[in-house]
């Protein structure tokens, strides 16, 4: 495995959770945050992943919960396809805010 691997395989997994590909009862996921994030504290949500917590917690839409639950599966096998070792990754956190124009990072 490279190290090099490693920002590319998080990259990917982020902009595969923020594209359009992501969506569940009909409904994109980057809508419903488009909706939600700007309404938090501070403007921003936080995925925590291996374990799919978010933060702030409060009661979430089930499509999100359940894209998230469906990202937290995959992050190994995601990992593995990019080259890169699931166990030498502790903790993955997608953050979205909308005070930088609207950002997953």
């Amino acid at each position: 495995m490279g190290y090099k691997r490693i920002p590319a395989a998080i990259h990917n997994f982020g902009h595969s959770f923020a594209s359009l590909m992501n969506y569940h009862d009909d409904e994109y996921i980057i809508d419903i945050l488009a909706r939600m994030v700007p309404k938090l504290p501070e403007s921003e949500l936080s995925i925590k992943f291996p374990g799919g917590k978010i933060e702030p917690p409060r009661e979430m839409p089930k499509p999100l919960l359940d894209s998230v639950a469906y990202y937290d599966q995959h992050l190994p096998r995601h990992l593995s396809n990019e080259g890169v070792s699931p166990d030498c990754i502790t903790e993955v956190r997608l953050v979205v805010t909308s005070s930088r124009r609207g950002l997953c990072y």
